[in-house]
């Protein structure tokens, strides 16, 4: 399946000599094989041949409109079995081809891992939490699509990517460490205006405590 959506533009002279296009301009993505499989039998004899596993394509596609691979894809939005989200007594599972926003709207989930929910409902826009998949996601492990609220992880990195100086009032060391303190006060601050009890999270605190 030629999933390639752009069409050469058809260039018109108008009335007046004005230039138009009666057309989309060409995609730039190459042509691509698309497999859709109804099994796991299919899905997985497909990714034993070499094709990549597709969810919503949220990052997949992409990757092909920018390195020109991978081509050749197989759906997972057609096998059942990868549609499940079951939240019970024996724990959550997720299916492959679940929705973000599927996880955000359901109420069990959300009251079994409020921090993923959280996380998936800041994804993009409501179009790409209708498309992006949690499976995917940690896939691909985009830093971008990260559903994961790591909060020592963030002050880490704003720490080290500054680059602070030294001089008479203080040390270039003291300046980063405050920069990761001060980065864990904002995340504070944010939960806090979210209603939510700073002094329940311990990762802040221990953070601060650093």
């Amino acid at each position: 399946m030629d999933l390639r959506a752009g069409v050469r533009a058809d260039v018109q002279t108008g009335a007046h000599g004005v230039m138009t296009t009666s057309a989309l301009r060409p995609s730039r993505l190459p042509e691509l094989d698309l497999r859709t499989p109804t099994s796991l039998e299919e899905l997985t004899g497909s990714l034993a041949a070499g094709w990549r596993a597709c969810g919503g394509g949220t990052d997949v596609l992409i990757e092909a409109l920018q390195a020109g691979e991978p081509t050749h894809l197989v759906s997972t939005t057609g096998v059942h079995e990868l549609a499940q989200l079951t939240c019970d007594a024996d724990g959550i599972s997720i299916g492959g081809s679940v929705v973000l926003a599927r996880l955000v709207r359901s109420t069990s989930f959300r009251s079994g891992i409020a921090a993923v929910a959280d996380g998936a409902q800041t994804i993009g826009s409501i179009q790409l939490r209708n498309q992006a998949t949690l499976v995917g996601n940690l896939c691909s492990a985009s830093p971008a699509a990260d559903t994961t609220e790591l909060l020592a992880s963030v002050a880490e990195a704003a720490a080290g990517a500054c680059s602070p100086i030294t001089d008479h009032r203080c040390s270039a060391d003291y300046r980063r460490q405050l920069v990761h303190v001060l980065t864990l006060e904002v995340i504070d601050e944010a939960m806090r205006r979210a209603g939510r009890d700073d002094n329940s999270d311990p990762r802040v605190q221990q953070g601060k405590q650093r």
